[in-house]
């Protein structure tokens, strides 16, 4: 049995290839998240230029959720109207455009509209690389997704060295950002070849159906799985801090084990899933997210908080790219259109789940608003078991046609 499984897992490896079109989805989805990843790092030199108080500094990261979530709406219809090629193009230049004005910002205003702009480009940019990609590998997207995971938070990692290499070499935070400039134009010239990709359907057509109910269980693993990851990178700090009485500084070192883990949990997925089965990764991912949470939220020691988050990023590492590619198969006539939704849910999930968390704190401590993030992990992990259920069921259902 196990000699069967092996040679059935290593078919699908030796098809698939880092190609050309890999490659540049590769790139272009890393340096998507150098820029989301660089937002915190130079908000404080951007709140001393602009004299920002905390509250309009805030606006900022809120500017670049609705970007996406306005994506989410409408990034669909604008590929289909304009084509791939042109919609990446016209992203990328958009959005280096809309990178030069924050860097000349002189008011809050102008650097709110510019993270806006790149919000929505950086979103539609992703929308249309994905469905490519999964147009271009079909049933190997979920390799490609995992990957390109990996590659981009190790991307991201590298934004706030930029940003502190740039500053004190004495070229200023602007220089990390003109860095990426430069790099999304540098991309325009490989987008010819995504013109190449034969679409799944007649791009001239929109699907005017619904998306299936598979489609929307997975997005809402999805929606819950980014509230717990961006919940616990925005406040995790400020809660060590209370709670285990330590100094700020160590509680903003200590929430460095969940990047650690968020990065070995998907380059540890982008090597298992040659041999097993995304809902076999999403059940243990599941249970590994919600014993390293109760450590975290429970623990009163350093070492067992600090596991605790380690393990936590470790477990919901792979839920987004491992449910992305499920949602996808799941509307295999309207990829397009469930990849826009996908960032339609991300965006809401960004905006909304950090805001009720410090609203939730306000009135009852991070203690309380804690537990209510384990609600929602518990709930996700209910969602996993309930998705692996449906695809058992589907699977025997096609077996006995």
């Amino acid at each position: 049995m196990t000699q069967q499984i092996q040679v059935q897992a290593a078919e699908p490896v030796a098809k698939f290839k880092r190609d050309q079109y890999v490659w540049t989805y590769y790139g272009l989805v890393g340096l998507n998240c150098y820029f989301m990843a660089a937002l915190g790092p130079i908000m404080p030199f951007l709140r001393a230029d602009l004299h920002l108080d905390y509250k309009v500094a805030g606006m900022h990261f809120s500017a670049f959720a609705v970007g996406s979530m306005m994506a989410g709406f409408k990034g669909d219809l604008i590929t289909h109207k304009l084509g791939r090629v042109t919609t990446l193009r016209g992203s990328l230049i958009a959005a280096a455009l809309s990178m030069v004005l924050l860097i000349t910002a002189t008011n809050s205003i102008c650097s709110i509209a510019a993270i806006l702009i790149v919000g929505f480009c950086a979103s539609l940019i992703y929308q249309t690389l994905a469905s490519t990609i999964s147009d271009h590998l079909e049933d190997l997207r979920t390799f490609a997704f995992l990957e390109g995971e990996v590659f981009a938070m190790l991307v991201a990692g590298a934004a706030p060295l930029a940003v502190g290499a740039c500053v004190m070499i004495g070229l200023g935070w602007r220089a990390a950002i003109i860095l990426l400039i430069v790099s999304y134009l540098g991309c325009v010239p490989l987008l010819t070849q995504f013109g190449n990709v034969k679409n799944s359907h007649d791009p001239k057509v929109l699907s005017t159906g619904k998306l299936s109910p598979s489609f929307w269980l997975f997005g809402l693993i999805i929606l819950l799985s980014v509230a717990v990851e961006w919940s616990t990178a925005f406040w995790s700090a400020d809660y060590l801090a209370s709670r285990l009485m330590i100094s700020k500084a160590t509680a903003a070192s200590t929430v460095g084990a969940f990047f650690i883990g968020m990065v070995t949990g998907r380059y540890g997925g982008s090597r298992l899933i040659h041999t097993y089965t995304s809902s076999q990764l999403l059940f243990v991912s599941g249970l590994t997210a919600i014993v390293g949470f109760a450590m975290f939220w429970l623990g009163t020691m350093v070492p067992v908080n600090c596991c605790g988050l380690f393990l936590t990023g470790l477990g919901i590492a792979n839920m987004y790219p491992l449910c992305f590619s499920q949602a996808v198969a799941a509307s295999p006539t309207m990829r397009s259109t469930a990849i826009a939704r996908i960032g339609l849910l991300c965006g809401v999930s960004i905006l909304v789940a950090p805001m009720v968390l410090s609203f939730i704190a306000d009135k009852h401590g991070l203690f309380v608003a804690y537990a209510s993030i384990a609600v929602v992990l518990i709930f996700c992990f209910g969602s996993i078991v309930l998705a692996n259920k449906i695809a058992v069921q589907h699977d025997s259902h096609g077996t006995a046609h």
